[in-house]
């Protein structure tokens, strides 16, 4: 099944918990290196990307828009670090 972030956006503001770990396991693996490139170490980097979704899921219903959703995932990431 192909990623499809306005769909996954709409079942998470419908506080869809499978949303969450949709986008969990699509964006995780490019937060942990994008991290990674600033922390130059792995410690840590779990549990902020821990916070990152937990803000995200804090923030469902006012997530809604596919088009600015990753520059604001990636935004969020870095001001955690």
């Amino acid at each position: 099944m192909k990623f499809n972030l306005e769909i996954v956006l709409q079942k998470l503001a419908n506080d869809d918990k499978k949303a969450l770990e949709e986008l969990f396991n699509y964006y995780y693996p490019r937060l942990y290196n994008f991290s990674k490139s600033f922390l130059k170490l792995e410690e840590g980097i779990e549990d902020i990307l821990q916070d990152v979704f937990i803000k995200i899921w804090n923030n469902r219903s006012n997530i809604n828009n596919p088009a600015t959703f990753n520059p604001f995932i990636f935004t969020v990431t870095s001001n955690l670090l």
